[in-house]
């Protein structure tokens, strides 16, 4: 009885060692490795191709004069892969994530807001798990610009093998909802770019 029980015991704790760890609230992770070839991989939202929508839906109690922000109930995962080969990627040193806000979002024809844009501006986001390195990205706002920089991150320099670094952020969003715009439905959309330098 004594020795099933030991093995009972001893089995749960190989089956704990083989399940997979759950999240770390470290969101920058550098892995060493044996590579071929450098890569960028960027992922922003779901894993499947589909393109995350943000909704906000401003209610007449949001309006002025108690007018408040209002936070999207969704949240987009950003993920980003820099794999630096020891061979290929002596000069890369850094990782950078820009993202483009300029074209704003425009008024869906129809819906009875004319050609009224509102700027990215009006939308910040919140980082659900910074990372305490400061360099994934910070909880902040979009400002309109092509090339706005959001996140930067050293690679390593001299290892004996190749490098995977990834960056692993969740962000919610919020509408200032400080300015009245006409009531519609307004659609636009925000581009990520990843570059390895």
């Amino acid at each position: 009885m004594r020795a099933g029980r030991s093995i009972a015991v001893s089995a749960a704790a190989f089956a704990a060692l083989l399940l997979p760890p759950e999240p770390a609230g470290a969101v920058i992770t550098t892995t060493l490795l044996s590579l071929s070839a450098n890569r960028l991989v960027l992922r922003v939202g779901s894993a499947l191709g589909t393109i995350d929508i943000v909704d906000f839906t401003v209610t007449g109690d949001a309006i002025r004069p108690n007018a408040v922000p209002v936070v999207s109930p969704n949240t987009v995962a950003i993920v980003m892969t820099a794999e630096k080969s020891l061979l290929l990627g002596l000069n890369l040193n850094s990782a950078r994530l820009t993202v483009d806000s300029s074209a704003g979002m425009a008024c869906v024809p129809g819906s009875g807001c004319g050609s009224v844009t509102i700027p990215f501006t009006t939308v910040s986001w919140q980082t659900q798990n910074p990372d305490v390195s400061g360099l994934d990205i910070r909880s902040g706002a979009f400002t309109g610009d092509a090339g706005q920089q959001i996140a930067l991150f050293g690679l390593p320099l001299l290892t004996n093998l190749s490098s995977s670094t990834v960056m692993n952020n969740l962000l919610s969003f919020s509408y200032a909802n400080s300015t009245l715009y006409p009531a519609g439905t307004y659609r636009g959309r925000v581009v990520f770019t990843a570059t390895m330098f």
